[in-house]
């Protein structure tokens, strides 16, 4: 039997891991899976007491490194274990269905593949996967199984890997994104700040696409379904939700935005009309929104640091 080892990165995830861990924990007493380790990076949520009540390995950072360093951790541990294959998984799936497992498995033990992607989808509870809810862009599509042998240059040291994986890396550019997408038709539109912003955010599967050969990685067919990303903010398209990484749900979230900036203007406009349009009431409320902006600034700072 293969020595499996799932290894799940979470941060802030207290109310969506307990499905996947509940999914990891059926296939382990069925002997599919050896080993769950929780990479547990830095969370403030009550997530690391979620964990506890499965049972299963934890690794602590005691703040938030970030995915590649938590994918390290993960990997050193699985190694630790004697894992042969190590399943690169979120703390957001919904449905991991068996058939998919095995294939994963078995693509990087039995063929020359060294990396198997899953077809990853972000669905509600109550949606069928589709077209509209795929993740297109290899580089957001995060549930991966590893032979435990592509990682040896990592736990030697590699030079290229370490400078990859570490938490410093230099991210993917705006003109590699160009260049990714334009051989994807529409997907170009995505070719801008928030492209770059979602390098940032998801940099770990950038690095493997880059430090694993195409030649040696497989893309399969079987579907992990997992929890939409960011679609609570009301990413919806004529036909009902759209994926986050689908680049016509990143324009209707702009639309959005835009509709929900102009609603703030209008609001303004009316309390600067019953206020008599007072110099004194202006100008404290210009102080305010200029305070709100500098927060959001130091915000979105802080997030492209991770």
């Amino acid at each position: 039997m293969t020595n499996v080892v799932a290894v799940v990165f979470a941060h802030n995830e207290r109310g969506r891991i307990g499905t996947t861990l509940e999914i990891l924990t059926k296939y382990k007493r069925e002997g599919r899976i050896k080993n769950i380790v929780v990479v547990n990076d830095g969370s403030t949520d009550g997530t690391k007491e979620a964990i506890e009540k499965f049972g299963v390995i934890v690794v602590n950072h005691k703040t938030n490194l970030g995915k590649r360093e938590a994918f390290i951790s993960g990997a050193v541990q699985a190694k630790k274990l004697g894992a042969e294959v190590m399943l690169s998984l979120d703390a957001d799936i919904v449905k991991f269905p068996r058939k998919t497992l095995e294939n994963m498995v078995q693509s990087v033990t039995t063929r020359k593949n060294l990396m198997s992607i899953a077809e990853q989808h972000e669905v509600y509870p109550m949606e069928e996967p589709s077209d509209r809810t795929k993740v297109t862009d290899l580089h957001s599509n995060a549930q991966r199984a590893i032979n435990i042998k592509a990682l040896d240059p990592l736990f030697n040291g590699d030079p290229k890997w370490m400078d990859l994986l570490k938490s410093k890396a230099k991210e993917p550019s705006r003109a590699k994104f160009m260049d990714y997408n334009s051989r994807a038709g529409p997907a170009r539109l995505t070719a801008d700040s928030e492209t770059i912003q979602k390098g940032s955010k998801w940099g770990l599967e950038y690095a493997l696409n880059k430090l694993i050969p195409p030649n040696k990685r497989q893309l399969l067919s079987s579907q992990i379904m997992t929890r939409p990303a960011f679609r609570e903010h009301g990413c919806y398209g004529p036909q009902g939700p759209l994926s986050n990484s689908n680049p016509q749900a990143q324009i209707y979230g702009r639309e959005i935005v835009q509709g929900r900036r102009e609603l703030r203007t209008k609001r303004a406009e009316m309390l600067w009309a019953l206020h008599g349009k007072s110099e004194q009431w202006k100008a404290a409320r210009k102080k305010q929104l200029g305070l709100k902006a500098l927060k959001k600034r130091a915000n979105v700072r802080r997030l492209n640091r991770k």
